[in-house]
């Protein structure tokens, strides 16, 4: 699963229970401003927030956006996966209506987050399991697994066939070495017909550059 940076820093976040909810995840990575709100404005996902209500105001609006939105896809993501699961609590109250800095309703914020207004991240032990293996899914990490087992297959298959080519090299140049020492230019020549060379002493063979000769010592 691939995850950017500030991803991996929710996961934490979630095991240390530092976030459990999208309003713990407002006050912990969007840097709010408590405020009160001037007049009662009705907001369409929260609801109406009453005159000199306790409101917050996003510092840096465009990073809150943004920060929500990666929050809420690990949000997605994790539970497709059974790494966390979500617990719908109808009578869990949501006290963050966050604003502008003009005093508005953050409406786009609200509007991809209201759906998250009431419930709660239970994580699974699995989760634990994630973190530790650098973001691993159990399916992608057998994969990954797999995939190791496979190169140190090959490696060892590798492996074997060097040390069998070495082997053969080795043995068939000691051979060599043994034939060159062992070499010696006497032979010996059996006669069949003993009667076709009677008056023969020795028969020997002498090679020369250019030629095989015979020679032939004959008794005087």
């Amino acid at each position: 699963m691939y995850l950017t940076e500030f991803q991996k820093e929710l996961v934490k976040a979630i095991i240390d229970k530092k976030i459990n909810d999208i309003e713990s995840f407002f006050h912990n990575f969007c840097e709010l401003t408590e405020s009160r709100n001037q007049g009662a404005i009705h907001m369409s996902d929260f609801g109406t927030v009453q005159n000199n209500s306790k409101i917050y105001i996003a510092k840096d609006e465009d990073s809150a956006l943004l920060k929500t939105k990666e929050f809420i896809t690990l949000w997605i993501a994790l539970e497709r996966v059974d790494l966390i699961f979500s617990i719908k609590s109808p009578n869990k109250k949501y006290n963050t209506p966050i604003f502008k800095k003009n005093n508005s309703p953050f409406s786009e914020l609200s509007s991809i987050s209201k759906d998250y207004f009431t419930t709660e991240i239970v994580y699974t032990p699995a989760l634990n399991k994630f973190y530790e293996r650098n973001y691993l899914t159990n399916m992608e990490y057998e994969q990954n697994q797999e995939r190791l087992d496979r190169k140190e297959s090959q490696k060892l298959t590798r492996k074997i066939a060097y040390i069998s080519i070495s082997i053969t090299i080795v043995v068939s140049i000691l051979t060599a070495i043994f034939n060159y020492l062992t070499y010696s230019t006497d032979r010996n020549v059996k006669i069949t017909n003993k009667e076709a060379f009677k008056d023969t002493i020795a028969v020997k063979i002498v090679t020369k550059p250019d030629s095989l000769k015979l020679e032939k010592d004959i008794n005087k």
